[in-house]
């Protein structure tokens, strides 16, 4: 006959023991913290072209913007000039740190705000062009 052998005290302590220090502790939201990091990553994809034209573009105005001053051009045309100069490594700055934020921030749902955010200062300068007619000729 095959009886059981019912374990003793000691024997269930030791084998609770090996359950307790065999089983790997793992982090339950492995999966989701990539998916959460994908939505930077893809902002940070996007804004990198964005970025090289706007800080190009504020080195442009940049090297113009010395000849407005020396040739005492209006003070609307001086700020204009030193905004769009300003504009371009503002918003590499402020691309770079919303990014950085939003790796460093493991929570569910400000990734996209982050994200969004970062999208927003790459595409400032752009958008400047846009709203004050800075795209076309003459």
């Amino acid at each position: 006959m095959n009886a059981k052998k019912i374990p003793s005290r000691r024997q269930r302590e030791f084998e609770a023991q090996q359950q307790e220090y065999s089983r790997i502790a793992r982090d339950p939201g492995t999966g989701s913290r990539w998916k959460r990091r994908l939505v930077l990553l893809v902002a940070a994809v996007l804004a990198a072209p964005v970025l090289w034209l706007s800080v190009r573009f504020s080195l442009e105005v940049g090297s113009i913007g010395f000849y407005v001053f020396a040739l005492d051009g209006d003070t609307g045309t001086k700020v204009g000039v030193v905004v769009l100069t300003l504009l371009g490594f503002l918003g590499l700055t402020g691309t770079l740190a919303f990014l950085w934020i939003g790796f460093v921030r493991a929570r569910v749902r400000t990734p996209w705000a982050w994200a969004g955010l970062a999208l927003a200062c790459a595409a400032a300068l752009p958008v400047s062009w846009l709203l004050l007619g800075l795209t076309g000729g003459a």
